[in-house]
């Protein structure tokens, strides 16, 4: 269901064919933020699912596993927490600036 690829395999898409299944999902961790060195299913929708953010148009990145929903992949990324963990905010060792929120 790939429009581009660079493996013989479904998790290999590079892009998506639209409108059929716009939406390609990356499973790997993105820990560099850049979504362009990753790879994914095509899926179809109108907007990426809960566990999922949307960095760029039409790519949903995979949230931390403690994260239902997300902004970022990054453990303080979380909106809201799986199960029932607690959201906490994080700062800097030194408290000079927040970083995000976090599931405990």
């Amino acid at each position: 269901s790939c429009l581009t690829c660079d493996g013989p395999d479904a998790e290999n898409c590079t892009s998506c064919p639209n409108p059929s299944a716009p939406y390609i999902y990356l499973d790997n961790p993105v820990d560099n933020g850049d979504v362009d060195d990753v790879n994914g299913t095509c899926n179809s929708g109108t907007k990426c699912p809960d566990q999922y953010y949307e960095p760029e148009e039409k790519k949903c990145v995979h949230c931390q596993s403690t994260c239902q929903t997300c902004n970022s992949a990054q453990r303080d990324g979380c909106l809201s927490c799986n199960f029932d963990d607690m959201l906490f905010k994080t700062a800097r060792s030194d408290n000079s600036s927040f970083l995000g929120n976090a599931c405990y």
